[in-house]
């Protein structure tokens, strides 16, 4: 127990907010600040290729055509990278579903745990979705690696 709250203070030492070179996202520090949404990545080789750094989602849900996902991960000295990546492959359900992965870097030698709040715009499914099934809307089953499915209604 000794040598847990040892490690934690010195992890809490060297993961200082100097490190990060000023980056500010949206969200994280001021929870009255509206989150910035990133666009979906929709390549079947980007997402074949995609690597990830462990995490754990705590939470996702959609509202409109934001998805929020919230994640834990061990770091906070450095900045993180992230996108969130579908191969664009339809599986033929009703209603269809998505394969969908989020790619998470954290190259930083910190341990302390710390939660992410992240927004992915997905109107570009959207209008992959429409543009792929001559629609002007519809239903996909948004399967999220490691998590549970969500129902992305546009």
């Amino acid at each position: 127990m000794i040598l847990v709250i040892v490690i934690a203070i010195v992890g809490f030492i060297r993961c200082d907010d100097s490190s990060i070179n000023g980056a500010f996202i949206p969200g994280d520090d001021n929870p009255n600040e509206k989150l910035a949404c990133v666009g979906i990545i929709i390549s079947e080789s980007q997402y074949n290729s995609a690597e990830t750094d462990e995490y754990i989602v705590n939470k996702a849900n959609i509202t409109g055509d934001s998805l929020m996902i919230e994640i834990q991960y061990g770091g906070g000295c450095g900045p993180v990278g992230y996108e969130l990546n579908t191969d664009g492959l339809f599986m033929e359900s009703n209603p269809v579903q998505l394969n969908v992965l989020l790619a998470f870097a954290d190259d930083d030698p910190c341990e302390m745990v710390v939660t992410k709040n992240l927004c992915f715009d997905l109107s570009d499914l959207a209008n992959y979705y429409n543009d792929s099934y001559q629609s002007t809307g519809g239903t996909i089953i948004l399967r999220i690696q490691d998590f549970n499915n969500l129902t992305y209604n546009f």
